[in-house]
């Protein structure tokens, strides 16, 4: 490999590097920032990064530039002329042997991109993907894409995944809009197929894709009457005409945009009953009415435009990201940072100085990356340089950088923040550094012109990015709204005993500074404890993918004499008199670098004899350098938002991960500090794919926060520890947001390897709540989304449902009562949930309807005293206030299910039993005279493909037997055509109670010729007329109901129906819809009224 050499490196000037302020749309509170902005359709600033451990392949670079290229005409069609690729920029390794066409990049990295090029995940394999972990219209994090994928390598791409420009979308789609994916995983909780009433349907959208070909083992289980998780179906590709979803199936012809709520064609339609992930996060809503909700798209912005496929070619650039060295030869890894510190006379009270001065000594001798430049402004009354911009290149440049640091004498004066602002800003561009860091620490409220807001704007605008540290609660308010603006980070430090924000405010900073992916410093602990003349002690975990360099540090208060030992697993100790030992005495820091730590726990000892106060503690902080053998154990942690407002959610989320590898059950904690009196509150994140968690062992935690007590600020803090003999990490599991091949990998191997000890800590920053009023219930119970049927018994007709108890508040707490609805229709449940009967106490062979605490498995049995043969359950949580939304729908079936567009079944042979009486619903209405009794032996002259019955009993009747024909499938509606040559007069009324198996196929001996035409469902009508008997049907594609009604109540239904009345069952209530149409134009409906009646069921 050539190696260039950058002693003049050439690059991008300001005007191509700092997109317009008002277009920027950041992704806060994440690792990753995007820079990407739209602009009169026009999306620029995309980033394209290749990993450096990829080796050079120049297809790679020209299947991105296909991909790009068909991805911009794709989106642009998809969102319906609204949205294409302007500049795109390719970032190439330095591992790469440099084209002097490329331009050499210094500034961008890897961990920048919005889409990533690097080896496959140990889930997802070659299947593109997006890591997203937030909410419903939250941005995701990358795009991932492997170099397999991209140059075909035993991929088959064309037949596996389809056309290039769909598959970018796709996952475009889930980086930008936060939508998700529309297809099934084949788990309990994202099926490939659902029951719709007593129809199984592919789980996707538009539901109108149907046509294709069963995979896998579709064997029907006998315990819940549903297929095994490996069924699924492949659509045809030429043979469906809907038009969406593109979050379902890219790869078909037809699809090129998404499905939506809003529209009368099947064809784009969203499917809210398929148990999806996009349905489970989005609670029901189409993926483009989300992306019509969009900063993007709302009010109107960047409206539709014609253009053909020529103006939407992209302008891409390569980038070589070539780095900087340092006279020693050393990689230069650090962004340029400029530190802006107050001196105001606030900074004496309770050791402030000193204690800003042990931070940012930590921060330039210990943490800052090597060849950063490091400059320093001060600020009080007025701003001052303090030092410029100085690289640091040795241990000289960092010590002369940390001398420079104010002492007690300089502080005093009033706080203008503006001032410095402006001042570290000044020396930033003088020096030509467009993408440097301010990091800003300070404790009062400011009282000097210009103010944070006057500068902000100006600040924005230049593409800096403020990193920001609330000293104490009375720190002006407006630096949260800087960092949040600008992409950065957000500390609050609140002088507590326990408090170490200080410290964890640098490992944020250090991420987004730090400019080489391979020099990754991991803070394996970081706690601050309270000092005690006893002494104290504790143990800290090195495990072994941190071998190389380990820093143990001991901040300790003012003026306090310390003494620290270490002693490692084979019972070494180090203590001052060691080569690894170093301390300053006027800043009272103690640190010890160890190289090539062994792996195992260590323990600290701390003891002194002076005076102590109550406030007096000390923060132990232990970082490690990655070794070079493997991954290291990473937890990344953040926040859904910087700032919170009444009844707006609060979530946490960490995600632990071994490289793209998911670590799963491992323990998790978030402390929460709130303002005094109140104590702190420990969270406990779940990755158990409850909301607010996306999906289930995927390896991001994630907990609601509701418990607020005032409106401050808060800091949180993460610990995460592996449980020994539990704690795995995946190597192949099941994983979300890809465009998956169109072939499932039906039986995915999960294979996991059990995780070492170790432990990591972390923060995902402060908020600001605003709004809260103490003592007012502000939340509901979270809607329930794991809401399922796990068994079902046909013989003695129970249903058993299984959910996670909400709570109170969100997933906090324990939720007052649970209300579940029945019906046997999903669409009907799913739009008139409240006018469905409820499930009653008395109706539970099992379990209760009483809430557990959230987070408890709740389980009940529920028996079926009607004759539906399907039934399905929705669920709300209430608090006593507030009700959650409503649950998924959970379906059963009492009967063998169908296969939606399925000729042939793979379930076994089962016997149906059929009573004889039937409910007629012919399309005229008969005027029923007599009673009869029938005689003759009722038959199909279709043949059922998964049923031979022999008729046990005969019926007669001196009513010609119809021709019935019955269609398997459960697309189609079967008729029957009857009329009888004579009205037959019975002597006696008959109840036949007699159980009749349905044969495969029975010839009538006459054919009639018919005058009515009666559509019946599974079972034989007749247009006879109608018997005083009650009638039960066994299923019906068309009502779905079950029901024992009168001649008197059939024919006033009927009568309801020719006036334009519609009429639906749900549980024993009868409802009419009523259409109120206008005098002037009679087809218009401006209205409709719903009754209900009550019926009476009869087992």
């Amino acid at each position: 490999m050539i190696t260039p050499q950058w002693s003049t490196p050439r690059k991008l000037d300001s005007t191509e590097m700092q997109p317009a302020r008002e277009t920027v749309l950041l992704a806060l509170l994440l690792q990753h920032v995007s820079m990407l902005t739209i602009t009169n359709n026009k999306y620029d600033h995309l980033t394209i990064a290749i990993h450096r451990s990829v080796p050079q392949n120049v297809r790679i670079l020209t299947e991105i530039q296909d991909l790009i290229t068909q991805g911009s005409w794709s989106l642009f069609v998809a969102t319906r002329n609204r949205a294409y690729l302007g500049t795109v920029t390719i970032l190439v390794p330095d591992t790469w042997q440099y084209d002097p066409s490329w331009t050499i990049n210094t500034t961008q990295t890897f961990q920048d991109a919005d889409l990533r090029v690097d080896w496959p995940h140990p889930g997802h394999g070659s299947d593109p993907y997006t890591f997203q972990w937030g909410p419903c219209g939250h941005s995701g994090q990358y795009i991932h894409l492997t170099p397999g994928f991209l140059t075909d390598q035993n991929q088959d791409r064309a037949v596996n995944y389809g056309d290039l420009g769909a598959i970018f979308v796709h996952e475009f789609a889930h980086l930008r809009y936060g939508v998700f994916d529309e297809y099934g995983l084949g788990t309990d909780t994202f099926p490939f197929l659902y029951l719709e009433d007593d129809t199984l349907v592919p789980t996707g959208c538009a539901s109108t894709i149907t046509l294709g070909t069963y995979r896998g083992d579709c064997t029907i289980t006998p315990q819940t009457g549903m297929p095994g998780g490996d069924c699924y179906l492949v659509p045809d590709r030429t043979r469906n005409t809907a038009g969406a979803s593109i979050m379902f199936d890219p790869s078909l012809h037809t699809v090129t945009t998404f499905c939506e709520s809003n529209t009368n064609d099947p064809d784009y339609l969203h499917n809210d009953l398929a148990p999806n992930l996009h349905n489970k996060m989005c609670g029901g809503k189409g993926t483009w009415d989300v992306i019509m909700e969009h900063s993007d798209f709302a009010g109107g912005v960047n409206p539709p435009v014609n253009m053909n496929v020529d103006h939407t070619r992209p302008d891409i650039r390569i980038l070589y990201n070539g780095r900087q060295r340092t006279p020693s030869g050393e990689d230069i890894c650090g962004r340029p940072v400029v530190l802006v510190l107050d001196l105001s006379g606030s900074m004496l009270q309770n050791h402030r100085y000193f204690k800003l001065s042990q931070t940012a000594d930590k921060l330039i001798r210990d943490i800052l990356p090597t060849g950063t430049r490091v400059g320093i402004v001060t600020f009080s009354t007025t701003a001052n340089t303090r030092t410029n911009l100085t690289a640091l290149s040795s241990a000289a440049d960092r010590n002369s950088v940390a001398l420079s640091l104010p002492h007690k004498m300089d502080y005093g004066g009033f706080t203008a923040i503006g001032k410095g602002l402006l001042k570290a800003k000044l020396m930033l561009e003088t020096a030509g550094e467009h993408d440097g860091r301010i990091v800003l620490i300070t404790d009062g409220e400011e009282n000097e012109e210009p103010r944070v807001d006057a500068v902000k704007d100006d600040i924005v605008r230049s593409g800096l990015r403020i990193h920001s540290l609330a000293y104490s609660r009375q720190a002006e308010a407006a630096i949260r709204g800087l960092s949040e603006d600008t992409g950065g980070h957000y500390v609050f430090y609140s002088e507590s005993p326990t408090s170490s924000a200080l410290d964890s405010g640098m490992a944020a900073w250090l991420h987004d500074i730090n400019l080489c992916d391979d020099n990754l410093l991991v803070e394996v602990m970081r706690t601050s404890r309270g000092l005690t003349n006893r002494g104290i002690d504790g143990d800290i975990q090195i495990d072994s993918t941190l071998r190389e360099h380990v820093f143990f540090a001991f901040t300790l208060p003012n003026h306090v004499p310390v003494l620290v030992s270490l002693q490692a697993p084979d019972g070494s100790v180090y203590t001052s008199d060691s080569k690894e030992f170093k301390m300053d005495p006027s800043l009272n820091l103690i640190r010890y670098h160890i190289q090539d730590a062994q792996v195992g726990t260590w323990r600290y000892r701390l003891t002194t004899n002076s005076s102590l106060s109550v406030s007096d503690s000390v923060v132990i902080t232990v970082k490690g350098e990655a070794a070079n053998s493997s991954a290291p154990y990473e937890v990344s942690t953040w926040l859904n938002s910087m700032s919170v407002g009444v009844g707006e959610e609060c979530t946490v989320y960490v995600h632990v991960h071994k490289g793209y590898a998911p670590i799963i059950d491992a323990d998790v904690t978030v402390t929460v500090e709130r303002p005094a009196p109140a104590s702190s509150v420990t969270l406990t994140p779940r990755d158990d794919g409850v909301l607010p968690d996306n999906m289930a062992y995927d390896g991001v935690y994630s907990t609601f926060f509701t418990q607020f007590e005032g409106n401050s600020r808060y800091a949180l803090d993460v610990a995460v520890r592996s449980v020994p003999g539990k704690t795995l990490y995946h190597v192949h599991t099941v994983m979300y947001g890809a465009a998956r091949s169109r072939f499932h990998n039906t039986t995915p191997s999960v294979v996991s390897k059990l995780a070492e000890n170790f432990t990591r800590t972390g923060s995902p920053g402060a908020m600001d709540v605003t709004g809260n009023r103490n003592g007012t219930d502000n939340y509901p119970p979270s809607r329930v989304t794991d809401f399922k049927v796990i068994a079902v018994d046909s013989n003695n007709r129970t249903v058993t449902l299984t959910w996670t108890a909400p709570g109170n508040d969100l997933n906090n707490g324990t939720a007052t009562r649970y209300e579940i609805r029945m019906s046997n229709s999903s669409k009907f449940i799913r739009t008139s949930y409240k006018s469905c009967p409820k499930v009653e106490p008395w109706m539970l062979m099992s379990g209760s309807l009483r809430p557990s605490p959230a987070g408890s498995k709740e389980t009940i049995v529920v028996h079926i005293s009607n004759n539906w043969t399907t039934v399905v359950f929705a669920l709300q949580a209430s608090d006593g206030t507030h009700s959650s939304g409503t649950s998924k729908i959970a379906a059963a079936s009492f009967k063998p299910v169908v296969f939606y567009g399925k000729t042939t079944t793979t379930v076994k042979p089962t016997t149906t039993t059929v009573k004889p009486t039937t409910t007629v619903t012919p399309t005229t209405t008969p005027t029923p005279t007599t009673t009869v009794k029938p005689t003759t032996t009722v038959t199909s002259t279709t043949p059922t493909p998964t049923t031979t019955a022999t008729p046990t009993t005969t019926v007669t009747s001196t009513t010609p037997t119809p021709t019935t024909t019955v269609k398997p499938t459960t697309t189609v509606k079967p008729t029957t055509t009857v009329k009888p040559t004579t009205t037959p007069t019975p002597t006696t009324t008959a109840t036949p109670t007699t159980t009749v198996k349905l044969t495969t196929t029975v010839k009538p001996t006459t054919t009639p010729t018919p005058t009515t035409t009666v559509k019946p469902t599974t079972t034989v009508t007749s247009t006879t007329p109608t018997p005083t008997t009650t009638a039960t049907p066994t299923s019906s594609l068309k009502s779905r109901f079950v029901a024992m009604v009168s001649t008197a109540s059939i024919v006033g239904v009927f009568v309801l129906v020719a006036i334009g009345v519609s009429v639906g069952f749900c549980g024993n209530k009868l409802l009419i819809r009523r259409k109120i149409r206008t005098l002037t134009d009679p087809f218009a409906v401006s209205k409709s009224e719903i009754s209900t009646v009550n019926i009476h069921f009869r087992a």
